[in-house]
């Protein structure tokens, strides 16, 4: 079985339903030779060595229907099927999109409440990504996953 890894603190969110998306920084070799089809804002594509075209998408680890298990330091027994993957920029992101990734949900209406978000969001970013060369000031190309939780049970190990 494939495993996604998330840091401890994020778990419940995902357990309670408030993170429902996550995003994978894509390979910056592979990501240079992205291209896209301006009439079809979906279709990002790469040439391979023959000069075939393909869909982003392909590159994925994760593709629709993946059943994949949650590892922390540990594996965690909680499973997740993913439902959608898209590839995109980092940014833009949308409110409704920073939500679903786990920020702080906050009446939209209330002041700040996007750039708070925003702020949330870069911070969790950066905090994994940073290092790796993928901080949000670089606004990489991503795999944009949706899942939805399948189980909440425990491995025998614990």
């Amino acid at each position: 079985m494939k495993t996604i890894r998330f840091k401890q603190q994020r778990v419940p969110s995902i357990l309670d339903g408030s993170t429902t998306v996550f995003r994978r920084p894509i390979n910056g070799d592979i990501a240079a030779n992205f291209d896209w089809d301006i009439n079809d804002k979906d279709y990002i594509y790469y040439e391979d060595d023959y000069g075939d075209s393909h869909h982003a998408k392909e590159l994925s680890k994760y593709q629709v229907g993946d059943i994949v298990e949650i590892m922390t330091n540990k594996k965690t027994g909680i499973l997740l099927k993913i439902t959608d993957v898209r590839v995109e920029r980092l940014y833009p992101i949308n409110y409704g999109e920073l939500l679903k990734e786990g920020a702080p949900n906050r009446n939209k209406k209330q002041p700040n409440a996007l750039i708070n978000a925003v702020k949330w969001f870069e911070k969790h970013w950066n905090e994994i990504y940073e290092d790796k060369g993928y901080e949000v000031k670089t606004n990489p190309w991503v795999f944009v996953y949706e899942f939805e939780v399948l189980s909440e049970t425990t491995t025998a190990a614990d």
